[in-house]
């Protein structure tokens, strides 16, 4: 490391380091004019120092999969129920799986292994043409357990909407807490 880069201090430094490198990384590839997904596939090879960068790259790779389809023309956003699946990069698809698989190879579940997860059964609508929302509801129920932030947690209760019924997943957002809002 250089002079300008401190060694971290401990594992949520470290981890932040992580993410700090790969987005200075992303960044370099754009202003040398490659395209997002082309930065993301390029930073998904890097070497990381540790596990949590085999749980960052999948998750990474499979949010970019559907980004041809979050739009449209008109730039209206489109909830990923209702995007078209052929939009949906299958390279990209294959690689963010390859990633979760060595990920889980480490035997230990983390945030960032989790989100992969949770977006992976969303991609997996492109062949199966359904989403699997009870096991969405189960990987967020592990997620708000190591992460609970307000994204987790609203994503959790729209897991159980989805899977269950609507007012078990408005149950789970009055129970957040209104300083966390």
């Amino acid at each position: 490391m250089n002079e300008a880069t401190p060694e971290p201090n401990s594992k949520s430094q470290n981890q932040a380091l992580i993410r700090f490198r790969a987005l200075n990384f992303v960044e370099d590839q754009l202003r040398a004019g490659r395209t997002l997904a082309e930065a993301l596939r390029q930073a998904s090879l890097l070497p990381w120092p540790d596990e949590q960068g085999d749980f960052y790259k999948p998750r990474t790779l499979e949010e970019e999969i559907r980004s041809a389809a979050r739009f449209t023309n008109t730039s209206e956003f489109v909830p990923i129920d209702k995007q078209d699946t052929a939009l949906w990069s299958q390279p990209m698809m294959n690689d963010a799986e390859e990633h979760l698989r060595t990920a889980a190879s480490f035997k230990r579940i983390g945030r960032y292994q989790l989100e992969a997860a949770i977006q992976s059964i969303h991609a997996g609508r492109a062949q199966t043409g359904s989403t699997d929302w009870k096991q969405i509801a189960l990987l967020y129920e592990g997620l708000v357990r190591i992460a609970p932030g307000i994204g987790s947690l609203v994503g959790r209760a729209v897991a159980l909407a989805r899977a269950r019924t609507p007012a078990d997943g408005f149950a789970a957002l009055e129970q957040i807490s209104a300083d966390r809002v």
